[in-house]
């Protein structure tokens, strides 16, 4: 009755997320434009469970037991969503007025491609330069805003810190 009332008449149109990571035990590798479709045919990373979305494919896998976090371009046009992460799926709508839908060959998805990705993936993790908190809020702009903040607050709370931390650092 509650979701009826989310998705039916004229809410029918609303985008739904699932939350990645340790939460759902998935892990998404999400393809963009033509840079990260070549990089999707160059790799030939496949998965039982795919999404076509706006701009590309994602691909759903296990999440690996000792877990993922997010990155960003990680290789061309790709990004991978995982701990504190989320991704828009079907049947939503994306911006570009196409709508999301599923590719099915399995329910289970299969083990994320450590092998794949390798040092790229451990590299572009690693990565934790002086200022990022600042780096980001000077680049927030309106049309990002949402992102900018969720990235933020993600990137604290795979740090350590607490809610009431962030938001002591994030008030001003």
């Amino acid at each position: 009755q509650e979701l009826a009332q989310w998705f039916d008449g004229a809410n029918a149109n609303r985008n739904i997320a699932v939350v990645t990571g340790k939460i759902s035990s998935i892990v998404v590798l999400d393809f963009d434009g033509p840079e990260g479709m070549n990089t999707l045919h160059t790799m030939g990373v496949r998965s039982t469970i795919m999404s076509s979305t706006g701009k590309g494919k994602h691909l759903v896998f296990q999440r690996p037991e000792e877990g993922r976090g997010n990155s960003v371009r990680t290789l061309p046009g790709m990004d991978i969503r995982g701990d504190g992460g989320y991704v828009i799926v079907a049947p939503s709508i994306h911006p570009s007025g196409r709508r999301y839908a599923w590719v099915l060959d399995a329910i289970t998805p299969p083990k994320f491609p450590e092998t794949l990705l390798g040092a790229t993936v451990a590299q572009a993790e690693s990565k934790n330069p002086t200022g990022w908190v600042s780096d980001a809020l000077a680049g927030m702009q309106v049309g990002n805003i949402d992102n900018t903040l969720f990235k933020i607050c993600s990137r604290l709370r795979r740090d350590g810190y607490t809610k009431e931390d962030a938001l002591v650092l994030l008030a001003p």
